[in-house]
């Protein structure tokens, strides 16, 4: 991952001569609203990545003080799976001002991935809830680890594209 960043950065700086930037190229592709739109997605990408974190520490401290936070857990879950859906049109939004590279590529997928991981495992949890379905706590806290894991590969690659557009 830092080596591809790493040599599309280095190709980006050659080609635009010493600019990380290429403000010709920049926005050609986007529409006015799009850019208007693209412009949110800093301050929606936030709510997904605190909710599923909030998901996490309720399961966690439902594993070890044995207290019953599933529901809250679940509610936070929903929360982030309602956060994705703004997040991710901004980010289209955004990502249609950017040249193509393979680093926005990869955070376009991780993010559908996110969101339908996200929805699939709020669906089961809402299954479970709904019927009074018992299942062992670890289970929803190893879950919700790999979700958090997965918005962070996501989180990740985002600042990767933000980095490569320059500031």
């Amino acid at each position: 991952m830092a080596q591809e960043a790493g040599k599309y950065c280095k190709e980006t700086f050659i080609a635009t001569k010493g600019m990380m930037i290429n403000p010709a190229i920049l926005f050609a592709s986007a529409s006015p609203l799009e850019q208007a739109i693209g412009e949110y997605h800093i301050v929606f990408l936030h709510f997904p990545i605190v909710l599923f974190t909030l998901a996490l520490i309720c399961d966690l401290r439902s594993f070890f003080m044995r207290q019953e936070d599933l529901t809250w857990g679940t509610w936070f879950l929903i929360g982030g799976v309602i956060a994705c859906i703004p997040t991710i049109f901004t980010g289209l939004a955004a990502g249609a001002s950017l040249d193509p590279n393979p680093i926005l590529e990869k955070h376009e997928t991780l993010a559908y991935t996110t969101a339908i991981s996200a929805s699939a495992y709020a669906g089961f949890r809402i299954a479970a809830m709904r019927w009074k379905i018992a299942f062992p706590i670890a289970f929803y806290v190893a879950f919700s680890v790999l979700l958090v894991a997965l918005v962070s590969w996501t989180a990740d690659y985002g600042g990767l594209v933000v980095r490569l557009k320059g500031p």
